[in-house]
């Protein structure tokens, strides 16, 4: 079984912080990750990176898409291994991730 099928709860926080770092073509290791320059430099900050990371919704890439033309979305490696890159419904998840449906005006709203 490949990590992108994993069940979320088998994936332990290394192999979390591991798949964050292929994000960006690199080994995890440890000093690094504990160092607040490297987790500012390799914030998740485009659509592709989040991709790379989570098993996108079809919402939600339409959201980091649509989100990218208004406002900066943005998490570091740390706060992005808090998520569960299986489930769209992840409470840090849906802080971080804008859907589609938040994009939604209706007549009257401000």
């Amino acid at each position: 079984m490949s990590s992108r099928t994993a069940p979320a709860a088998a994936m332990a926080a290394v192999d979390r912080r591991q798949r964050l770092c292929d994000v960006f073509g690199e080994d995890y290791n440890p000093d690094s990750w504990a160092d607040w320059r490297w987790q500012l430099r390799h914030r998740l900050t485009r659509p592709e990176h989040f991709e790379r990371y989570l098993e996108l919704t079809g919402a939600e890439l339409n959201g980091l898409r649509m989100g990218s033309e208004r406002f900066a979305v943005s998490a570091t490696p740390h706060f992005a291994a808090l998520m569960d890159p299986f489930d769209p419904s992840c409470p840090i998840r849906r802080q971080v991730v804008p859907t589609d449906q938040e994009f939604v005006v209706k007549p009257g709203d401000k």
